[in-house]
């Protein structure tokens, strides 16, 4: 009896119809329900008591959390390889740098040299 009316307690509330619980799922409409809405409204509809819905929707649901773990698996990968082309091309950069202020060194004594000839 407590563990009911605790569960109870802590069951998300309908909006419309406050300290109503909302326990079921309307099918067509895919909205969540209390016993209120599920008379007026939508009681015409195909509705599926809450847990029910849930077990039912629960296989596609993990499977699409797979789908989605797979995903992140992939993304991490991808991520580290940017990272590390993106160090690589830090690295290639710094070494051209260095390659252009050396060649342009080497002109500069060039020219003082000629500059001396003269």
């Amino acid at each position: 009896w407590y563990d009911e009316e605790a569960r109870e307690r802590q069951a998300a509330q309908c909006p419309q119809h406050p300290g109503e619980a909302l326990r079921f799922l309307c099918q067509p409409c895919s909205q969540l329900l209390c016993r209120e809405c599920r008379l007026d409204p939508h009681l015409d509809h195909p509705c599926l008591p809450l847990a029910e819905a849930v077990r039912a929707r629960k296989p596609g649901l993990e499977e699409l959390l797979a789908g989605v773990d797979s995903n992140l698996v992939e993304l991490e990968a991808a991520r580290r390889a940017e990272k590390e082309a993106l160090a690589q091309l830090r690295e290639q950069a710094a070494r051209v740098g260095t390659q252009v202020e050396e060649a342009a060194e080497r002109v500069l004594r060039a020219l003082l040299a000629q500059k001396q000839e003269v």
